[in-house]
């Protein structure tokens, strides 16, 4: 696996995941016919991702592989590679940038539609929650307060 992408750091991972793609099964948007089987594996990359990170483990999207190697590596019949995940727990020495959250009252989005106010901001007195569940307060959410994002 570790010759499909030369960076050192790739080669120390203890695991690999590969997500591949069926090339004659995807579904397809009738509109433009445009099949969806490499948002699908984007879909489920970017969830295994998030959930190993939630875990402590480290992991990354690598797509700029070589793909001659990865078809040597993986020759599957009808299936193509589509991004390998390196996963594994992050070194000590490795350089960790401090993470910064943004206040949930900056943007927030409801099921409906997305809710831009004042400047794409949401005031912090807008937000409700009830039961455990985030919202916006009713009168917030009409078309007279919605706006186009910039």
């Amino acid at each position: 696996m570790q010759q499909c992408y030369d960076r050192e750091w790739f080669k120390t991972a203890p695991m690999y995941i590969v997500g591949m793609r069926n090339v004659n099964e995807n579904w397809v948007r009738r509109y433009d016919e445009k099949p969806h089987g490499d948002i699908d594996v984007a879909i489920a990359t970017e969830h295994l991702c998030l959930a190993a990170t939630e875990r402590d483990l480290g992991t990354c999207w690598v797509c700029n592989y070589d793909t001659g190697k990865m078809q040597q590596l993986f020759p599957r019949e009808g299936y193509a590679a589509v991004v390998i995940i390196p996963i594994g727990h992050i070194a000590d020495d490795c350089p960790r940038a401090e993470k910064k959250r943004k206040k949930i009252y900056g943007k927030l989005f409801n099921r409906r539609f997305s809710v831009y106010k004042r400047d794409n901001e949401i005031a912090e007195s807008d937000v409700v929650e009830e039961n455990g569940k985030i919202g916006i307060k009713q009168n917030q959410c009409g078309n007279a307060n919605r706006k186009k994002p910039k």
